[in-house]
């Protein structure tokens, strides 16, 4: 998914403040670069089709074909919940401090039918409450970046 980025400059990625609208853009589109590298690319899946609707909007406001609802795959739907709930989680230069996991699905939540499925959103928030996952990712996300790497709490 992020392969993409190895083309956004390192200052992009690593700010400490605000990016502009054209350094946003810039993020964005690495995914779809991604999928370049990847075309021809062979997988059991839908690996590409997954990587190109992920930043499709439930309410169709998303890119890059402004699909809606059950026209995206399933795939692409759990991976734009799974990446914002690791992004919104997870250490970041632009943070001025770390979201505890109540924001987290706070944001998820009001998301629901604009940017997300519901039934994907319910889903992680069963497996956090329900299933052990908010401990794990709460001592995941208090991790320096580097420690945190190799570590699947889910």
């Amino acid at each position: 998914m992020n392969l993409g980025k190895i083309l956004v400059p390192r200052g992009i990625l690593t700010r400490a403040g605000p990016l502009t609208a054209e350094e946003l853009d810039q993020l964005h589109n690495s995914l779809l670069e991604a999928t370049r590298f990847l075309d021809g690319v062979e997988f059991d899946g839908p690996v590409i089709a997954t990587l190109r609707q992920c930043q499709e909007h439930w309410n169709g406001n998303g890119r890059p074909g402004r699909l809606k609802a059950r026209d995206i795959i399933p795939t692409a739907r759990v991976l734009a919940v799974a990446n914002a709930f690791v992004g919104l989680l997870s250490p970041r230069a632009y943070h001025a401090t770390r979201r505890t996991m109540d924001e987290v699905i706070a944001i998820l939540v009001g998301e629901i039918g604009s940017k997300f499925d519901p039934a994907v959103v319910a889903a992680l928030i069963n497996r956090i409450e329900n299933k052990g996952a908010r401990a794990a990712w709460t001592e995941l996300a208090a991790r320096p970046v580097e420690a945190s790497a190799n570590i699947d709490p889910l």
